[in-house]
């Protein structure tokens, strides 16, 4: 087989050789911006595949957008591919993994089920079986890529570094990894070397790799493009993603509808989900996240699942510390508590109510005497006062917690719902655990209309914990839940030990920014957020502050993104004086 190198790098430069009849007045087609339609890659391109295709560059200078875009017949290549010999080189790769993927890959196909991880595994294998399918008829194309295969040992075992060593793995058959998925996956690949045609294969290889970064527990972390740059971004690969249309499209229709504030959209739905946990869910809520390193929002990221909590065996000193509670608080009768003034109005000149008012009955009589019109509003109603203000406690019930925080939030939360139950707080109980971004599972242990009894506080007692903690998607959802119950006077108190974590996420500064940007966007829609963190262990006391970015609180004084203030066994009733002047403030 012949080479078509020439044609991307041999190609004769038109500039050095004499103005002739041909060539007076044409540029150069190697001197030319790979953008320009008589560039060299415009001619590589329509020479192989027989029909134009355009080379446009990325005008809108997206840093979320790092790599190549594919389309039917439109290579859209970043803004810093060029100018400069080496970019000229990376573009000519870049034209040359396109036409790959347009001669043996199929596109549009349907995710059938991948995880994130799982796309972009598939991703990687198929960019190396379009490669070798094209390399195996045009070999002289392998300069063009080789100089990006530069991947080695010393990257780690981050998910880029595990997919930058593969794709090595894959192109070089010189190159040795030690890592023994990596080995796994060339041993499968080679071994269907005969079978490159077949992509069903191929996708059931890259199902099983994925499955095994699952049980290696590899964070899933969005492609940040540092390594293969040449290659694309692999949408042209897939169908979209119904289930992200539905949520972007459920958002718009909240939004117009009236939803102010915020990017959240928090749309219900009744749609199943892949995982068997959340198949329980009773309703399925979308919500933004924030990337810091973008310094932007990525919508309908994170998926919140409603379910009941997982309850345990319960804990006879923590039932005994909360029934402890109980005797020691105030013992106020509840006919005292709602029959005080402030809870009360007396509204006069009613229709009807509940009470004859003497005064205007005195005076519609009066009015008879003298054969006036008389009022006949003598009614006075007694109707109850507006509620101070709405209270939503949120628990952290993640597996960091177990044990000795998860104890002291459940006895925390149980003392400030005696304290606050019948008073002029609406006051809700909620809690939250993640497992990935796809699923937030968030428990309602007590709502606001529902009533303080044995079997809530059972349940709360009861639930277990485990799992992750994504702070930033349950605030969404418990801001939305608080605003939609009282909008002007409503309060988050979160309690937990203040270590944002997940399974998919890498960047330890990744969840904390979110949680921070999460509690900035609920102040500014008008609700107060204090965070009380719990100690792990029993190093910290009332007075100790560590610094924890992202750790958010808002609405009293010393809760800063610096620091936060950590309590324990010893120091809980400072933590809960904190959190009634917190509430009465």
């Amino acid at each position: 087989m012949i080479s078509f190198m020439p044609a991307l790098s041999a190609m004769p430069d038109t500039r050095r050789m004499p103005p002739g009849p041909r060539t007076r007045g044409l540029p150069s087609a190697t001197g030319l911006p790979p953008t320009h339609p008589r560039s060299s890659l415009h001619i590589f391109l329509h020479g192989m595949l027989a029909r134009r295709v355009e080379i446009v560059g990325d005008a809108t200078g997206d840093e979320a957008a790092p790599r190549p875009t594919i389309e039917d017949s439109r290579l859209t290549l970043p803004a810093d591919f060029w100018p400069g010999p080496a970019r000229d080189t990376l573009c000519r790769a870049a034209a040359a993994h396109a036409l790959a993927h347009w001669r043996h890959s199929p596109r549009a196909q349907a995710t059938g089920g991948l995880t994130a991880i799982g796309r972009r595994v598939a991703d990687a294998i198929e960019d190396a079986r379009a490669e070798a399918l094209l390399l195996r008829d045009y070999p002289g194309l392998r300069a063009l890529w080789a100089p990006c295969h530069d991947a080695t040992e010393s990257l780690g075992l981050s998910l880029d570094a595990l997919l930058a060593r593969l794709g090595r793995t894959l192109f070089d058959a010189d190159y040795r990894d030690g890592n023994a998925w990596i080995g796994k996956a060339r041993a499968l690949f080679d071994a269907q070397c005969a079978r490159l045609d077949d992509y069903r294969f191929f996708r059931s290889l890259a199902s099983v790799l994925a499955n095994d970064l699952g049980q290696m527990r590899v964070r899933f972390e969005p492609d940040s493009g540092r390594y293969l740059r040449y290659r694309d971004d692999g949408a042209w690969l897939w169908a979209p993603d119904t289930e992200t249309i539905a949520g972007a499209l459920l958002e718009s229709l909240e939004d117009s509808q009236g939803e102010a504030g915020g990017t959240a959209s928090g749309a219900a739905s009744e749609m199943p989900t892949e995982r068997g946990d959340a198949q329980v869910a009773a309703a399925r809520h979308t919500y933004a996240e924030w990337d810091y390193r973008l310094a932007r929002e990525h919508p309908s990221w994170t998926t919140v699942l409603e379910r009941p909590p997982r309850l345990g065996p319960l804990d006879a000193a923590l039932d005994a510390g909360v029934a402890a509670d109980r005797l020691a608080g105030p013992r106020r009768p509840r006919a005292r508590r709602t029959a005080q003034p402030a809870m009360i109005r007396r509204r006069h000149l009613q229709d009807e109510g509940d009470a004859l008012d003497i005064d205007a009955a005195v005076a519609l009589r009066a009015a008879l005497r003298r054969g006036l019109l008389p009022d006949t509003r003598v009614f006075t109603a007694v109707r109850p006062g507006p509620r101070e203000s709405a209270v939503l406690i949120l628990l952290d019930l993640s597996a960091s917690t177990d044990l000795r925080v998860a104890a002291l939030e459940k006895r925390a939360a149980c003392q400030l719902a005696e304290t606050l139950d019948g008073s002029r707080h609406r006051l809700a109980i909620h809690g939250f655990c993640s497992d990935g971004r796809h699923q937030v599972f968030y428990h309602r242990f007590k709502d606001f209309d529902a009533p303080l009894d044995d079997a809530c506080r059972d349940r709360l007692l009861r639930a277990r914990s485990g799992l992750s903690t994504r702070i930033g998607a349950a605030l969404r959802h418990a801001t939305a839940q608080v605003l939609r119950e009282l909008p002007r006077r409503a309060r988050i108190l979160l309690i937990g030990d203040g270590e944002p974590a997940d399974i998919d996420v890498f960047d330890p500064r990744y969840l904390p920014a979110d949680a921070a940007h999460a509690v900035h966007a609920a102040r500014r829609r008008g609700v107060d957020i204090l965070a009380l963190s719990f100690a792990n262990g029993t190093v910290a006391t009332g007075a100790q502050a560590r610094p924890a970015a992202g750790t958010a609180a808002g609405g009293g004084a010393g809760d800063t993104m610096a620091g936060r203030q950590v309590y324990d066994a010893a120091t809980f009733a400072a933590a809960m004086a904190r959190a009634h002047a917190f509430i009465a403030h």
